[in-house]
């Protein structure tokens, strides 16, 4: 009976060490998607900026090529 307990101690003794492996992993993992969200948060910004001001010049482009269509009337 005493190796028993003797066994079973060490084994649950070998799972605590390899959930502490693991949750460490996984918490490093999660510091490095983390830093990747805000990341990729500025280039969603960024990718918005540059998205109105291309809109801002297609509207411009299409003003002067209206202007342009009625001058040569």
């Amino acid at each position: 009976m005493n190796a028993i307990s003797l066994a079973l101690d060490a084994l649950v003794a070998l799972l605590l060490v390899a959930t502490i492996a693991f949750a460490w992993r996984l918490e490093r993992r999660m510091a490095v998607l983390k830093r990747e969200k805000d990341q990729f948060a500025q280039l969603l910004q960024d990718f918005a900026r540059s998205a109105t001001q291309a809109e801002a010049g297609v509207k411009a482009l299409r003003a002067t090529a209206t202007d342009a269509g009625r001058d040569m009337e």
